[in-house]
């Protein structure tokens, strides 16, 4: 029997896609998609279709403390450094909403106010759970914006407070995440300070190789799969990252094959490898799930992971997947984690599309 689903319409389905990229250009790009894939819908929205993409790192989180999930963070504004505790605050519209009430605030009064007026003013606008530290924090925050309004640099606090900090709100609110995470090594990230942070993320998600000489090569997309699954996804959520094929077999990925990673369990593998023109290296897709079990359980099984292989030659690099699919060959697949004996007896792992134990067995 033939099941039938409620038509959604343009302002439901807005609220049901949220994107995250730190590169403007990006960001614009996939609000134009979004827009363009709601088509005439958008006219028929019966309220207003808010396209949730925004500008910001996914990756780190602006937190305070180490520990991601406390619930006050850093904002800055004008390069001057404030605390925010979003305990009560009801999701990202409202904090946004008292980000707004700060700004207006600036606009309407040219001298600035006391404390005691803008906590008047700011009235109702708190829920009853919110902390009592709040009203004096955006205090703080709509002093920063008004000073910055002052003295002429107040075109941007707005728009990146509302951004820049959004994953704050987003914590385990995701049935999937879809992404393709930046190929950078470790070992590129120039600046000290973010490469502290990146390494802080790593030791705590257990994506820090073993070895330290493999630490260099380390993709930093495997740190945003690790925060991905963990921060992102709702219990039982499940996650699919475009990746480097080094993900299947390199000694600096050998944590994520192995089940190391806190939290992140594999599903499945896609390898693109015979597949061309696509990117200048090697790459796969890797499915992953957010999972309570422990690292044993966390292991791929002896029977391995589903996935394909995909392969042919493309006309062109970026086709849509109606046109691609005519050139393409795609063949079922078991991937299973190997471990390989390599030079003076060290052993390294794989994923292989062929089990170690049975070729064993059959050479036996």
């Amino acid at each position: 029997m033939r099941r039938h689903f409620p038509k959604l319409g343009a302002e439901v389905l807005a609220e049901q896609v949220v994107g995250i990229d730190i590169h403007p250009l990006s960001v614009l790009i996939a609000k134009t998609t979004v827009l363009l894939s709601l088509g005439s819908a958008v006219l028929k929205a019966k309220r207003p279709v808010v396209l949730h993409i925004y500008l910001a790192n996914s990756l780190l989180v602006p937190r305070g403390t180490a520990d991601l999930f406390k619930t006050t963070f850093q904002v800055s504004v004008d390069n001057k450094s404030y605390a925010l505790d979003v305990k009560g605050i009801d999701g990202s519209d409202a904090f946004d909403n008292l980000i707004t009430f700060c700004d207006e605030l600036v606009e309407r009064y040219e001298d600035e106010l006391d404390k005691t007026r803008f906590v008047r003013l700011l009235g109702t606008s708190l829920t009853a759970g919110a902390s009592a530290d709040l009203p004096t924090q955006l205090y703080d925050v709509y002093r920063g914006m008004k000073t910055a309004r002052t003295q002429g640099r107040d075109s941007i606090w707005k728009f990146i407070l509302q951004n820049s900090y959004k994953p704050v709100f987003l914590m385990n609110k995701f049935d999937f995440v879809v992404g393709n995470p930046p190929w950078l090594t470790y070992a590129a990230i120039s600046n000290g300070e973010y490469q502290g942070l990146l390494r802080q993320l790593s030791d705590n998600y257990g994506v820090t190789p073993q070895s330290r000489a493999n630490m260099p090569h380390l993709e930093i997309a495997a740190i945003f799969l690790a925060h991905s699954v963990n921060y992102f996804l709702n219990a039982g959520g499940r996650l699919a990252f475009v990746l480097p094929r080094s993900f299947m077999s390199a000694d600096q990925h050998d944590n994520t094959r192995s089940g190391l990673i806190e939290g992140v369990k594999l599903s499945a593998v896609w390898d693109l490898d015979g597949v061309s023109p696509l990117f200048r290296v090697p790459c796969c897709t890797i499915f992953a799930g957010r999972t309570q079990e422990d690292q044993s359980q966390r292991q791929i099984p002896p029977a391995g992971l589903r996935g394909v292989a995909f392969a042919g030659k493309l006309p062109r690099p970026q086709l849509h997947w109606d046109e691609a699919n005519k050139y393409l060959t795609v063949e079922a697949r078991r991937w299973f984690f190997s471990r390989l004996e390599g030079n003076r007896g060290a052993t390294r792992s794989a994923l292989t599309s062929e089990s170690m134990e049975a070729m064993v067995g059959t050479n036996a």
